[in-house]
């Protein structure tokens, strides 16, 4: 049963991650498309070649906290639109374990805390 609830979680969180890494691809899209410029131009400021570009587009690889700031500033999405909202299983874990030991039970993870888990 435990085990059913772990996979269930593991599930929802493959679905809300890749719902976020879809919507920030095509906000990227949509502005660079707005603006008149390509992904390759987009490559070029942020000094990468363009096939690591579409990697981090597609989010097969993660953007630098620099590349994010940058995307931010120069087409103008929110931060909070760029910024995947996830934390590793291993790292719920974790944190789940150490505030289980805390005097403050008021300090616990909710189930949409652990949503937002890869």
């Amino acid at each position: 049963d435990e085990q059913i609830k772990e996979n269930d979680l593991a599930e929802e969180f493959v679905k809300n991650e890749n719902a976020f890494l879809h919507k920030r691809k095509e906000l990227i899209r949509k502005r660079l498309k707005e603006l008149n410029i390509n992904q390759s131009d987009l490559a070029e400021v942020l000094n990468h070649q363009k096939g690591y570009m579409s990697e981090l587009i597609n989010g097969l690889r993660p953007f630098s906290k620099e590349d994010i700031v940058i995307i931010h500033r120069l087409l103008n999405i929110k931060l909070e639109d760029l910024i995947p909202p996830f934390i590793s299983q291993g790292r719920a874990n974790h944190i789940k374990n150490v505030l289980s030991k805390l005097p403050d039970r008021y300090l616990k993870l909710r189930k949409q805390d652990l949503l937002d888990v890869c």
